[in-house]
């Protein structure tokens, strides 16, 4: 599984809006071939950070969403509702579950 992760400076006017885009687009989206799932955040420490969080099942199910339309529309709309120049872009991989936690903790009960 291949997680990005997109931070986003958008004045908090703009959240609602960026929001009912992101909505819009993931109807589509979600069609793509080998897309997991995405979520949106608000960054509890920064009233003006969204973080907006994709999964794909392999890279090249990612390459072809960074080349689609739908993609380009949500760039697109993310540098437009924006407040700065700062978009922050991470592929994240590999990922692990709590054996992670376990490990570095010892054996624990949740």
């Amino acid at each position: 599984m291949i997680v990005t992760t997109v931070k986003i400076l958008v004045s908090r006017e703009n959240h609602r809006e960026l929001a009912q885009t992101v909505m819009s687009l993931l109807r589509s989206i979600k069609r793509q071939k080998g897309y997991l799932g995405s979520n949106l955040y608000l960054d509890l420490g920064n009233d003006d950070a969204v973080c907006l969080i994709g999964e794909w099942e392999t890279q090249e199910d990612l390459n072809n969403h960074l080349r689609s339309d739908d993609f380009a529309l949500l760039f697109g709309a993310i540098n437009l509702l924006k407040k700065t120049s700062e978009i922050e872009f991470r592929v994240l991989t590999p990922t692990a579950g709590l054996e992670v936690v376990e490990a570095a903790r010892g054996k624990i009960d949740l």
